[in-house]
């Protein structure tokens, strides 16, 4: 394959049916010219098996051990990517067929803009009704504002792509423990004062919620984002969880009101993505 456009960039640990299904989410992407690098924290479970059936030359894997630090596997792979973009997807998500290719060409269109993010919806795997089903906090053109960013993280990982150069001009992610579950947030905030932000109002990822999913206790939660406030030296605005999860609670809420229309939607979602439906 010549130099493809985008590098994808997979952590993982111990994730090896949900790795599949992200595999699969992005093998069917309607844009094909990509790599992808799964940097796995030398899991126990079949992961680089599941790897090698996919057969499909454009996924390698690395084997690394991050010491429970995410950023760091993920700056593993920014080191090797090979393409002028780096998009982001964790193990446990799923994209919808056209995210590449709606997001790709922004970049072109706006050589300013350094990061561009879309839609996701939340789902839970081991709850297929609505009680796991509701869209994510929506993004406004609000959010493009630095200070805007500074208050709460509208942005999730798994919708991002990046410009290559300009993630590695500023150090790729920060491996500091202290801000170790919002290093993403922390990401988007250095890249915004690089240069601008654009939002695809599409939505192009499954935000999976699971039992296995990374901690996000409140308390703990808010600690590190005050040790990121302190180590950039910048006021604190932030919309800590205990607020934002009132946000979550009621999008939700909304979900249910419109049971209805939520499964229809989800079973438009699963037709597209390759699931069954529930």
């Amino acid at each position: 394959m010549a130099t493809p456009a985008v590098t994808v960039v997979i952590p993982t640990y111990n994730s090896a049916a949900y790795l599949d299904e992200a595999l699969k989410s992005l093998i069917a992407q309607t844009r094909r010219d990509w790599e992808a690098i799964v940097v796995d924290n030398f899991s126990n479970d079949d992961t680089m098996d599941r790897i090698a059936r996919l057969g499909d030359p454009r996924i390698r894997a690395v084997q690394f051990k991050n010491n429970g630090i995410i950023a760091a596997s993920r700056n593993v792979a920014i080191r090797e990517a090979q393409a002028p973009l780096v998009a982001f997807l964790d193990a446990d998500d799923l994209w919808l067929p056209h995210k590449l290719e709606d997001q790709v060409p922004v970049f072109a269109a706006h050589p300013d803009v350094v990061l561009v993010y879309s839609a996701a919806w939340l789902f839970g795997n081991t709850h297929p009704l609505a009680a796991e089903f509701g869209v994510m906090p929506r993004p406004s053109a609000a959010a493009l504002d630095h200070l805007a960013l500074r208050r709460q993280n509208v942005i999730a990982a798994s919708t991002v792509v990046v410009r290559t150069d300009v993630l590695r001009a500023i150090g790729g992610l920060d491996e500091d423990p202290a801000i170790r579950t919002i290093c993403d947030h922390d990401l988007w905030l250095r890249m915004s004062e690089r240069g601008p932000i654009a939002f695809v109002p599409r939505l192009h990822m499954w935000y999976r919620i699971h039992p296995g999913g990374a901690s996000r206790d409140p308390k703990e939660q808010e600690q590190r984002v005050r040790n990121l406030f302190a180590k950039r030296g910048w006021e604190i605005t932030y919309a800590f969880p205990r607020t934002r999860s009132v946000a979550f609670r009621a999008a939700r809420a909304a979900a249910l009101v419109g049971l209805g229309a939520s499964l229809r939607i989800r079973e438009w979602i699963d037709r597209r993505v390759g699931r069954p439906a529930p």
